[in-house]
């Protein structure tokens, strides 16, 4: 029996070439327009089919509407969208918009324009990629569209806050996420950005053959590629990572064709009806089986769980940037929630409870910066979420996790006594952060006790040694006794033109007494004393060697880490 979906492949296919052509297959996913007829009918087709048979995806059931949504009302209509207040209770269907907000937002909902936008949205008014995004909605006979800039109140504090608390439902509920993956802010537009790169594929050479119709030559080109890399506008802001990951259906328009993604089905024009696609971390969605995480014998699903959090959206979201840095708590949420639903795991600060201490040992590489006073304070100093990362184009910082526990002899050799997180405003202890720390006790020694030993080895992200990676030879390239350093930030411990943690008060704290000969400590470095008590902050992690007696020493006491 034919599939629906073939029968609209051989229709496609038919525009492009003699159906008998012994190159019909080069022409699979022909550069035509991203606003083609034929292009938005094949993206309605992997809708159709992932809605009727996709049990995984979920049903197109109608769902909560979101606090506001853009009507686009029909694209026979001719009416111009307007912006929907739901009165609470009311049920439907929508699709929601994920893209690059750039340096400047050239259209947005505000306190002053809201019942303007209530009556009326003017197409021409609307920056290119908002516009196309209606245009796509309409097509694929949706009514109802979810924009951040329209949606939600830009000047209201109040309202943002509430509304970003809301994210996880909104993309998780969404029928389908448009995304604007080439598009590097609102006014490029969905269709421009999405052709910016068809033109590469349009060459054409003449070819002799022989066929039916008697012809004995014939025009072929290079056939778009069937994957897409991760250095899209869009893959490098830190608000659509959980956009893409929640989101149980993603339709890309990329710079050289169209893909989609959902739990059972991704494909793209140059490869239709394949369900093959790279096992590359950037397409993760929750509720894939024989999923790259359960890779250790004996995992739970909770190690399965953190371990998506750690690998794909702290390591990936560290690599991306956000408009506003303060945001990052937010962006994060609505993942967050999803990882608690599974493991049943208090949240704290962009940890786990059931994850600690092992959740600590988190590196930067000097990669990272803790932006200064009140205002900006995002998370405390022993929580990633706390440094924005600079890694330059083309660099590739390591991971922002070691992974250990899977590991013999990795019993930690510290307790974690309480953790204190004071969210700022509301109670959401997904959201914003006003102040944070945790009380830890464990086996500690001062850096200055090591001073008279080799200097230590400060790693960056294009020079790392890993001392337990016996394979890799990398401790060979150290010293006797040398210990390895991964500071957070470039600029801590800078004395003179050199890198020093000596004469400064700082200390190792241990986490991990043994992987295979290693033990891995904090540094910790004094912190302003609260209420003239003892605090210390954190501004890395160490590798000390086990041998010559470096393990003896060490004293029991208990930290308050701010």
């Amino acid at each position: 029996m034919v599939s629906c979906l073939d029968r609209t492949i051989e229709h496609l296919r038919g525009t492009n070439t003699t159906v008998d052509s012994p190159f019909d297959f080069a022409f699979k996913g022909k550069p035509l327009e991203t606003s083609s007829l034929e292009t938005l009918t094949l993206a309605s087709t992997w809708l159709d089919i992932c809605i009727q048979s996709h049990h995984a995806c979920g049903r197109q059931t109608p769902q909560p509407l979101p606090t506001r949504l853009i009507d686009v009302g029909s694209l026979e209509s001719g009416k111009s969208p307007f912006l929907l207040q739901s009165t609470g209770g009311q049920l439907g269907n929508w699709f929601a918009l994920s893209y690059c907000w750039g340096k400047a937002l050239p259209f947005k909902t505000e306190i002053e324009n809201l019942k303007q936008h209530m009556q009326e949205i003017p197409l021409d008014q609307l920056p290119a990629v908002f516009r196309d995004a209606v245009h796509i909605t309409r097509r694929l006979e949706c009514r109802y569209l979810w924009i951040d800039a329209l949606c939600i109140i830009q000047d209201s504090p109040d309202d943002w806050k509430t509304e970003a608390a809301q994210m996880h439902s909104i993309y998780s509920n969404a029928t389908l996420t448009i995304v604007a993956e080439a598009a590097i802010d609102p006014t490029y537009g969905i269709f421009a950005s999405g052709d910016s790169r068809r033109h590469n594929f349009d060459r054409a050479v003449a070819l002799s053959c022989i066929t039916s119709d008697k012809g004995r030559s014939m025009k072929a080109r290079p056939a778009l590629p069937s994957s897409m890399g991760s250095k899209s506008p869009v893959s490098q802001r830190g608000w659509t990572l959980q956009e893409d990951l929640l989101s149980p259906r993603v339709l890309r328009f990329s710079a050289e064709q169209v893909f989609w993604a959902c739990q059972k089905f991704r494909c793209c024009e140059a490869a239709p009806t394949t369900d093959d696609w790279e096992q590359d971390l950037y397409f993760r969605r929750f509720g894939t089986k024989n999923s790259f995480f359960d890779m250790n014998v004996g995992d739970t699903e909770e190690d399965i769980y953190f371990r998506f959090w750690n690998v794909v959206v702290v390591n990936s979201f560290t690599r991306r940037s956000l408009f506003k840095q303060t945001d990052t708590m937010f962006a994060v949420a609505g993942l967050a929630r999803e990882i608690q639903r599974h493991t049943d795991s208090a949240y704290i600060a962009g940890l786990w409870s059931k994850n600690l201490p092992e959740g600590l040992l988190w590196q930067a590489c000097r990669s990272g910066k803790r932006p200064s006073g009140k205002e900006s304070y995002i998370a405390p100093s022993w929580s990633w979420a706390s440094m924005t990362f600079n890694v330059p184009d083309g660099d590739s910082r390591p991971q922002t996790y070691q992974f250990l526990k899977h590991m013999e002899e990795t019993a930690y050799d510290s307790e974690i006594i309480a953790v204190v997180i004071m969210p700022s405003v509301t109670e959401d202890l997904y959201g914003q952060i006003e102040f944070g720390f945790l009380v830890i006790a464990g086996n500690w020694r001062c850096v200055d006790d090591f001073k008279e030993l080799p200097t230590p080895f400060y790693e960056d992200w294009n020079n790392t040694r890993s001392m337990w990676d016996k394979e890799s030879k990398q401790s060979d390239l150290l010293l006797p006794k040398q210990i390895v350093c991964n500071l957070d930030e470039g600029t801590t411990c800078i004395i003179g033109d050199e890198l020093n943690i000596f004469g400064q008060g700082n200390l190792y704290l241990q986490i991990l007494p043994n992987v295979l000969g290693v033990i891995y400590a904090l540094i910790l470095a004094p912190a302003e004393p609260i209420e003239g008590n003892e605090v210390y902050r954190r501004i890395g992690i160490a590798q000390i060697p086990k041998d010559d007696g470096m393990a003896d020493g060490w004293e029991s006491a208990v930290f308050t880490i701010v």
